[in-house]
């Protein structure tokens, strides 16, 4: 059995691009579904969690076939625009007095989460206990205007976090 190293990302080889196509060795469902979607962008932790019913022993199946093969490219030091703005976001955060929090997000609840969210957030402030408690209430926050209105919604709140 091939040693499978869950933190590693893995792509497909040549072999494995072949098999998509031809579908001649008969892989299990859940071994051709990890086949079908695996790349470099995630770690082989990652995919097994992201796909029902696949194991590691689905991905050793495949590495032993010589389909999959850990990434050789070196990993970027860049990550995505948006992943690094998430990240200084949470920089300014942790950084950020009591008052300075306080001040930002009752200014910007309301308006960047509509009345009834945004008035849970004002409720969730006031309960908060001390800066810690503000700081997990401001993570929360910026979630959930980054799925409700995106990364450019939140760097309003980053900004007044200067």
């Amino acid at each position: 059995m091939v040693d499978v190293g869950l933190s590693a990302h893995y792509v497909r080889t040549a072999a494995g691009q072949a098999e998509i196509g031809a579908r001649a060795l008969g892989l299990s469902r859940a071994a051709r579904n990890l086949l079908l979607v695996i790349n470099a962008s995630k770690t082989a932790q990652e995919w097994l969690q992201a796909l029902q019913g696949v194991s590691s022993e689905d991905l050793a199946y495949l590495l032993e076939l010589g389909l999959l093969t850990p990434d050789a490219t070196p990993s970027s030091p860049a990550a995505n625009p948006e992943q690094m703005a998430w990240q200084a976001l949470s920089k300014r955060i942790n950084a950020a007095t009591y008052d300075q929090l306080y001040t930002a997000l009752t200014a910007q609840a309301k308006a960047q989460l509509g009345v009834m969210k945004g008035y849970r957030i004002v409720l969730d402030l006031e309960k908060a206990d001390g800066v810690e408690g503000l700081r997990k209430v401001a993570l929360v926050f910026a979630e959930e205007v980054r799925a409700s209105r995106g990364m450019g919604a939140v760097q309003e709140l980053y900004r007044l976090l200067a």
